[in-house]
């Protein structure tokens, strides 16, 4: 079972739904406006093959002293939860090691990391830097891995050891996108996860053909076994589900600052990491702008809070009615391959 971050012991390492209370606290922005969900994505490099993956791949990375002075500026009022992902692989990022020095001496803010898990036996100083690792299998057993991650079938067993080793010393999880060719995999995956000690797992559906159909019946088999299942879309099934984040914030491969991994475009730029200066921020109307742009646009990025008047941020309003989200991005891609490969 899990016990606690920091100071929020009542909530899970994947659940959000405390930022919005925080935000309603503050009630204004004026002065030490700071994001409440910090994602870094420092490089878009990755050593597997997802096919659903909508990030493409490249060489871009975070400039190491951009990405140090960054994490000093946007760090230093705490109570952020900070996300390092991707993108593309977060530990192949060449200075991975220096980011693992700041964040070990780090306090007041919540360190996860989420991987593919593919050099979790390699690196030190993981379950030091991160309060909580969650690991992408995304199928349950070492051939479906190897389909759905383009990889050798024996990382499987050697990445669920590895998050084990982990797990003595921090707590960690399990993530799976869920559609229609791995969703019979997944009473597998619940199994090895409860094999090797590991209690939390978080299925993300992708909702593509019948995978909406299967979740209930998987989300009733993981319930038998997991501690907290997290999934990101709360209709599909009555489970515990991923909170929301008030106002989150990306640091992006091609080093500029954005509201968050789908809003990535010339319009949604907030400032160039080199731009932050240590001790100060951009300033609360530039992130408060790009926010606004974004979000009374359809968008389908699930990081933000319904409840939450991103117009009159800082004061809370009924929830907003919007369009209907178009699809993600990882959703039009797959279903796209799918309608191809039928007409072929």
């Amino acid at each position: 079972m899990y016990c606690g971050l920091v100071d929020r012991p009542h909530l899970h390492p994947d659940d959000r739904r405390g930022d919005s209370e925080t935000i309603r606290a503050r009630e204004s922005t004026d002065g030490d406006f700071t994001p409440r969900w910090l994602s870094i994505h420092p490089t878009d490099h990755c050593n597997h093959r997802c096919d659903w993956c909508w990030y493409e791949r490249s060489k871009d990375a975070v400039a190491r002293n951009s990405l140090l002075t960054a994490l000093s500026t946007l760090l230093h009022a705490g109570d952020v939860d900070l996300v390092v992902s991707g993108g593309g692989e977060p530990t192949l990022y060449p200075g991975f090691s220096d980011l693992l020095a700041v964040l070990e001496t780090t306090t007041g803010v919540h360190r996860k990391l989420y991987t593919n898990g593919s050099r979790l036996g390699r690196t030190d100083s993981i379950s030091a830097a991160f309060d909580y690792v969650r690991v992408s299998i995304d199928a349950g057993g070492p051939e479906a891995y190897s389909v759905e991650h383009g990889c050798d079938p024996s990382e499987y067993y050697r990445t669920l050891e590895a998050l084990a080793r982990v797990g003595s010393e921090t707590s960690v999880g399990v993530s799976a996108v869920v559609h229609e060719r791995n969703a019979s995999t997944i009473p597998r995956l619940v199994q090895d996860c409860e094999r090797f000690g590991i209690r939390t797992l978080v299925l993300r559906p992708l909702l593509v053909g019948q995978s909406r159909q299967s979740m209930p019946e998987v989300g009733e088999v993981a319930s038998d076994f997991v501690d907290v299942l997290v999934v990101s879309d709360p209709g599909v099934y009555s489970q515990p589900t991923l909170g929301v984040a008030a106002l989150p914030l990306l640091l992006a491969p091609d080093g500029f600052v954005y509201p968050c991994c789908h809003a990535v475009g010339p319009e949604f730029r907030i400032a160039a990491i080199s731009e932050l200066e240590e001790g100060s921020w951009v300033g609360s109307e530039r992130h408060l702008s790009a926010l606004r742009a974004y979000v009374q646009k359809p968008h389908s990025c699930q990081a933000f809070d319904p409840q939450l008047d991103y117009v009159r941020l800082g004061r809370y309003s009924t929830p907003a009615t919007c369009a209907t989200p178009p699809p993600a991005k990882q959703t039009a891609k797959h279903h796209r391959r799918a309608t191809n490969t039928e007409e072929n």
